[in-house]
């Protein structure tokens, strides 16, 4: 986020810091990552939190932290199969009409060593597990 303008920095990290106290009000046990956390006890806040909006989309739709939004987000609201077939994630977002069967087959398994690898070098010392966007996202509190 270094890159960015001020106004776009703080207006990113507020929305974190709102986005992650509403998380936090669900669920105290919250910390900085999501280490320890099983992912069915992440789908189940994610269930109760509802449909949130990444703190880094602009008006328009559009990632204000990449020039080409991540597949990821571009993937996010929509059933997920890996490459064997197999329904990792079988609903997508309220919006989403796409059924598993006509979903892309991802290689799951390498994007998750990909992103912990990615989370291991941002984050040294961390166990490299996974993140909410926000909780990489909110302001660190001040010392």
């Amino acid at each position: 986020m270094s890159g960015l303008g001020p106004a776009v920095r703080r207006d990113i990290e507020e929305r974190a810091g709102r986005l992650m106290a509403g998380l936090r009000s669900l669920s105290p046990d919250l910390g900085d990552t999501l280490d320890g956390w099983s992912s069915r006890d992440i789908d189940d806040l994610c269930d109760r939190a509802g449909d949130l909006e990444c703190p880094a989309l602009g008006r328009e739709g559009e990632c204000r932290l990449y020039e080409h939004r991540p597949l990821t987000c571009r993937m996010s609201g929509v059933p997920v199969v890996d490459l064997s077939g197999k329904v990792v994630f079988p609903e997508g977002c309220a919006k989403c009409t796409l059924r598993p069967s006509e979903a892309p087959r991802l290689d799951c398994d390498r994007i998750s060593r990909r992103e912990r690898k990615l989370l291991r070098s941002r984050y040294p010392g961390r166990s490299g597990e996974t993140l909410f966007i926000a909780q990489a996202l909110e302001r660190p509190p001040d010392p």
